[in-house]
């Protein structure tokens, strides 16, 4: 029995190093968030049926739970950030005022570390339009 208790403490110590993220871990899931997405944004406000885009998110380096979407909602212009913030299962928006006037707010959810599903508003000149986007990390 002894025998049996060593061998399964030997062989259990390195899976704790294998166990991938808890999904309460912010810095974990924020890490799969990171890097640049295909979005499919389904809309009709800009005059076209569907509209592909890239979006890179990167890290803020002053605190783990915000990050920084450049070329969010296409303003074709990848200087223009947003900033996030990290929630129990992806990126939340807050409504927040673009540098090219416009307004926006939304949220993402990620569903594993390649795909995240995004609801969003843009208010431009006093008219708001929703959007669904869905995201492939690139």
């Amino acid at each position: 029995m002894k025998y049996f208790l060593k061998i399964a403490a030997i062989v259990a110590f390195p899976l704790f190093f294998l166990i991938s993220c808890e999904p309460d871990n912010f810095e974990c899931l924020r890490d799969q968030c990171l890097g640049s997405w295909s979005f499919m944004e389904n809309t009709a406000a800009k005059n076209v049926k569907f509209q592909s885009y890239t979006v890179k998110i990167t890290k803020n380096v002053t605190d783990s739970t915000l990050v920084w979407l450049e070329n969010f909602g296409n303003p074709n212009d990848n200087c223009i950030k947003v900033s996030g913030t990290m929630t129990s299962n992806g990126i939340s928006i807050p409504y927040q005022k673009m540098s090219n006037g416009w307004w926006v707010k939304g949220e993402g959810v990620c569903d594993g570390s390649s795909k995240m599903t995004w609801n969003y508003e843009i208010t431009l000149a006093g008219d708001v339009e929703y959007f669904v986007a869905t995201a492939s990390k690139l």
